[in-house]
């Protein structure tokens, strides 16, 4: 198996078992090279409706801000109503007192049996008759299938941070050398790095190497570095709460300038507006 398409695949499997939809808020950003950016967003049509409605604002500064700061007090997770008034299931991965990502799962409507720990105090009505009610039971397996969906997703982590990209030889498979781009990207884009220093790393010259990336994916290695740098800016943009100049240094750019040039040259839009239009 591709050990890079292993968070894709259990989550896949996850929603194919229960007939749910996982969405990943992942505050690491350790993943966003290897998902869909749909995983990253609650883009299901019930949950937009709200998001763009009334309740919108507090919709997001409860994902935002309130349910990380009670994810740090409650590492078990819960099972609650949220405010489209549908149940979802909720689990943090921690990672040494540090909130690393947070897993949702929905949607379905509560049955009169189930146990939640939070309901809004007035709950919308938006298209709820095409959801099917979850029964307690059936609850309690999601609640568990999840915990085991994070605790893989933790452990993969942990294996991603483990792998030694300091290889330095000339003989390794193409296979290899793409694990090895990739793992190097994901550990150092958010520094100043360039193509010698991967070079370094695959033990070839600068000319070989950059052919190299172009080979294996298409793409330049300065590319490649700022699809990355621009994925942890967005992700830092839609799931914290810093300073555009604190994000510009967390994602790799060299100044807030650079960072804004950048950012809207890519995207056509700035990072404030992004910030303020995020799910």
């Amino acid at each position: 198996m591709d050990f890079y398409a292993i968070p894709q695949l259990a989550i896949d499997t996850f929603d194919q078992l229960h007939q749910l939809r996982v969405t990943v808020h992942d505050l690491s950003g350790m993943l966003w090279p290897f998902l869909e950016p749909a995983r990253f967003r609650h883009d299901l049509p019930h949950c937009q409706a709200v998001k763009n409605s009334m309740r919108g604002a507090k919709c997001l500064a409860f994902e935002g801000v309130a349910l990380q700061e009670q994810l740090l007090k409650q590492p078990q997770g819960r099972v609650h109503i949220c405010h489209a008034g549908f149940v979802e299931w909720v689990v943090p991965v921690i990672s040494e007192q540090s909130l690393e990502m947070v897993l949702f799962a929905g949607i379905r409507l509560p049955s009169r049996s189930l146990n939640v720990a939070v309901k809004p105090t007035r709950l919308p009505v938006l298209g709820q008759m095409d959801v099917p009610k979850v029964l307690e039971s059936e609850s309690v397996l999601i609640f568990e299938h999840l915990h085991q969906l994070a605790a893989r997703l933790g452990r993969w982590l942990e294996d991603l941070q483990a792998l030694d990209i300091k290889t330095g030889k000339h003989d390794v498979s193409a296979a290899q050398r793409r694990i090895v781009i990739q793992t190097f990207i994901l550990h150092k884009h958010t520094h100043g790095v360039y193509l010698y220093d991967l070079a370094k790393v695959l033990g070839l010259t600068e000319s070989r190497t950059s052919h190299v990336v172009q080979e294996t994916f298409g793409r330049s290695f300065r590319a490649l570095l700022l699809e990355a740098r621009l994925r942890t800016a967005m992700g830092l943009l839609r799931h914290s709460d810093l300073d555009l100049s604190q994000i510009a240094s967390r994602s790799g750019f060299e100044d807030l300038r650079h960072f804004h040039r950048v950012f809207k040259r890519e995207t056509n839009q700035t990072p404030r507006h992004y910030r303020l239009t995020r799910d």
